[in-house]
């Protein structure tokens, strides 16, 4: 799955699109002009070096106008989606490019005038190569050499190789092998169960990881650099990953900060994390429950389940409420998944129309944070479609606490 790319840009393809010149139709606008003669695929080194293109700095409606050259309307509407409603670059209200598909969303911008982009974009370096930087896929980098080496791994490793000497989550394991070949990280990173964990570990096999620096996410501590240990993080988007932290840095105490790579003292946790956008602050672990729920029944094709846990072993008002979701369901689209708490406020899960949501689920904002945390907190699944039946296997609610 994918969490933020870095500069909003996708990663590496194994198939490298070439950049044909415009032998035919020089005139400006025409679209008979042609570049690779393909349409360009998301997550591509051709794809990066068109949102490179588009989002720089250096790149003006002049520019798009008359030296790609494209359509006086395509560069108008490109510039202006850029720039944001002030029509002023690098200010706040800037809206970048993160895909190829909102490239193609701007009016008057098609397939072919993308493709006069991307090749422009070509001509002025702004595809990336070799050891440099494509993107950050669920916290974990990729270079152009790096993205390749992955995915020959993902794509060529027998299953053996994917699950015992990676070694991946058998889930994932078994996602890759059923959908590879891929051409890109992009496309990999959409796998179910390809989170942070899997990347990472793929990234280690492939190329002799040798240590994530300061804050970036590790697996264990043979995955940080030297000096650094890898600390884990109770409520990070992805519960089997840590970050690399300082051996040497202070401790936080009760009440203290903390954050992903600034962990607390021995005994206390570190929670707000996902109500304070990753700055938290230590506290006793009493403060915190952790409820592991068996449930193993089935999801009725078109019907309800509902499960439902009593939390009292809390403070007065939640703080982070986590939740680790465990369903099986052919057509998991089909499904709208509701947290309810104590409280009796609640939050939609998975709200239908995602053929793979998140398992793991950190932003659950439905639920009010100055009401009460003891008391019934229930799970509702419901099938919206006919036809066929899942399994819910159970869950983990994880909540902290804090006096109101």
């Amino acid at each position: 799955m994918i969490t933020r790319p870095l500069a909003r840009l996708a990663a590496w393809s194994l198939i490298a699109a070439a950049f044909a010149a415009c032998t035919t139709s020089a005139e400006r606008g025409d679209e008979q002009y042609v570049t690779s003669g393909e349409p360009i695929i998301e997550g591509t080194a051709e794809a990066v070096g068109a949102l490179n293109f588009l989002n720089d700095e250096t790149t003006t409606f002049e520019l798009l106008d008359d030296d790609v050259p494209l359509h006086r309307g395509a560069a108008e509407n490109l510039i202006a989606h850029r720039n944001g409603p002030d029509g002023i670059f690098g200010t706040e209200d800037d809206d970048l490019f993160d895909s190829l598909k909102e490239v193609l969303d701007v009016d008057q911008v098609g397939e072919k005038r993308l493709e006069k982009i991307a090749a422009y974009a070509a001509s002025q370096g702004f595809v990336p190569q070799g050891d440099e930087l494509l993107g950050v896929y669920d916290d974990v980098s990729f270079t152009v050499n790096e993205a390749k080496a992955v995915l020959e791994v993902a794509n060529l490793s027998s299953y053996a190789v994917l699950d015992d000497e990676v070694p991946l989550d058998k889930r994932a394991a078994d996602g890759i092998v059923a959908q590879r070949p891929f051409i890109t990280v992009h496309a990999l990173a959409q796998v179910g169960f390809v989170g942070t964990s899997a990347l990472t570990r793929l990234k280690a096999f492939a190329v002799g990881d040798a240590g994530a620096p300061l804050g970036e996410a590790c697996i264990d501590d043979t995955g940080c650099q030297a000096g650094l240990f890898c600390h884990n993080i109770t409520f990070d988007e992805n519960p089997t990953q840590g970050r690399c932290a300082d051996a040497n840095a202070p401790l936080g105490g009760v009440e203290q900060s903390c954050k992903e790579y600034e962990p607390c003292q021995e005994g206390l946790t570190c929670m707000g994390v996902t109500v304070y956008d990753g700055n938290g602050y230590c506290r006793e672990a009493d403060a915190m429950a952790v409820r592991e729920v068996t449930v193993n029944e089935t999801i009725p094709s078109g019907g309800t389940l509902t499960k439902s846990i009593v939390i009292n072993t809390l403070r007065t008002v939640p703080e982070d409420v986590v939740i680790d979701l465990d369903i099986d369901h052919p057509r998991k689209e089909d499904l709208t998944v509701v947290l309810t708490a104590a409280s009796n406020t609640s939050t939609t899960l998975w709200a239908g129309g995602d053929a793979n949501p998140p398992s793991y689920i950190t932003e659950t904002w439905g639920i009010e944070r100055d009401n009460e945390v003891n008391g019934t907190w229930t799970v509702t699944i419901t099938d919206n479609g006919q036809g066929v039946a899942g399994h819910f296997n159970g869950f983990t609610l994880t909540v902290t606490s804090r006096y109101d």
